[in-house]
C-alpha cells in the first residue's frame, strides 16, 4: 500500500509540473506544442484519477476486511470465555475390581444352569 502512495505523489508532482509548462507553452509557445502538452496533461490526469480510485478502493477492501477479521476474532474470545472447559475425569484401572472377582465365570453359570437346584423334586416319569 505504501509503495501505490509513492508513486500517486511523484505522479501527482509530475502533473502540477506538467500543468505548469502546459499553460505556458499554450501562452508563449506554438499551438502544436501547446495541445501536444494538452493531450499529455489530460492522459496523465486520467492516469492520476484512475490510481487514486485504486488506492481509494483497495483501502475500503482493506477496512472491510480488518473489520472482518476483528470481529471474528471478538466472537472467538467471546465463545472462548462463555464456554468454561469441561472437568475431566481420570479412571486408573490397577487390576480387575472385586465385584469381578466375585461374579461367576460364563462356564460356572452353563455348568449351574444345567444342573438340577438341590431341593428340587426328581421330575415324574
Amino acid at each position: 500500500m505504501a509503495s501505490y502512495f509513492a508513486v500517486y505523489r511523484n505522479i501527482d508532482a509530475l502533473y502540477d509540473v506538467l500543468l505548469r509548462v502546459s499553460e505556458t507553452a499554450t501562452l508563449a509557445g506554438s499551438q502544436t506544442d501547446g495541445s501536444n502538452l494538452q493531450g499529455a496533461l489530460s492522459s496523465l490526469e486520467g492516469a492520476r484519477r484512475d490510481l487514486g480510485d485504486a488506492i481509494s478502493q483497495l483501502a475500503v477492501t482493506h477496512e472491510q476486511e480488518l473489520a472482518n477479521l476483528r470481529s471474528a476474532a471478538e466472537a472467538a474470545a467471546a465463545a472462548a470465555v462463555a464456554k468454561p472447559a469441561a472437568p475431566t475425569k481420570t479412571v486408573v484401572d490397577d487390576g480387575p475390581t472385586a465385584s469381578a472377582k466375585s461374579a461367576p465365570s460364563a462356564k460356572k453359570k452353563k455348568k449351574l444352569a444345567s444342573e438340577p437346584p438341590p431341593n428340587a423334586a426328581p421330575a415324574p416319569q
